[in-house]
C-alpha cells in the first residue's frame, strides 16, 4: 500500500507579515529570518492552531517562543551573535508587549506546510530538515528561573531596563 503523497507548500511571508491560520488538513513548520539570518524554526500539528498564529509574537505563551527568546537574549543573555551585530540593542528598546509587533515587523516568515495525513513522522522528519539546513539561533527553552524573572519584571512593567 502507498502512503500519502508527500507534497510540501511553501508559503513566504515577507516584512511586514501577518501570520496565516493552519488551514485544514495541514501542518507544518514555521520559521522566522532576521537580515539573513535564521532566528526560530518549530512546528504545529493539526490541532495546534495558537501554536501556529499567536504563541511566537507574544512573550508570556510558552518558553520556547521566539518572542520569550529575542526578550531574553535582548536583556539577559551575555552571548553576542556577530551575524546579528546592533539587534540586541534594538530589542532593548522595544517592550515585552511590543515584542510581536517587533517580530511581524523585522522578520519574514517561512511556513512549510504538508498533509495531516503524513502524520507526527512527517511533520518530526520535516522540522529535522528545517533545522539541519536553517540552522536557526535561537532553539529550546530557557531556563525556568530565568521565565520567572521575566514574568515578574514584564508585570511589573519594568522590562528589565
Amino acid at each position: 500500500m502507498v502512503g500519502p503523497r508527500a507534497e510540501v507548500r511553501v508559503e513566504s511571508l515577507e516584512i511586514p507579515h501577518s501570520p496565516t491560520t493552519l488551514r485544514d488538513g495541514r501542518q507544518g513548520v514555521y520559521s522566522f529570518k532576521y537580515q539573513g539570518v535564521w532566528l526560530k524554526v518549530g512546528k504545529a500539528g493539526p490541532k495546534s492552531g495558537a501554536r501556529w498564529t499567536s504563541q511566537h509574537y507574544h512573550h508570556g505563551r510558552a518558553l520556547s517562543t521566539l518572542a520569550f527568546s529575542l526578550i531574553c537574549y535582548a536583556r539577559f543573555s551575555d552571548v553576542e551573535f556577530s551575524a546579528l551585530s546592533g539587534l540586541k540593542e534594538q530589542l532593548q528598546a522595544v517592550g515585552a508587549d511590543d515584542i510581536g509587533d517587533w517580530i511581524k515587523n523585522n522578520t519574514d516568515r517561512v511556513n512549510f506546510l504538508i498533509r495531516f495525513e503524513l502524520g507526527r513522522s512527517g511533520l518530526d522528519t520535516l522540522e529535522g530538515i528545517a533545522h539541519r539546513i536553517l540552522k536557526p539561533l535561537f532553539e529550546g527553552s530557557w531556563d525556568p528561573q530565568l521565565w520567572k524573572t521575566i514574568s515578574r519584571l514584564t508585570a511589573t512593567g519594568s522590562h528589565g531596563e
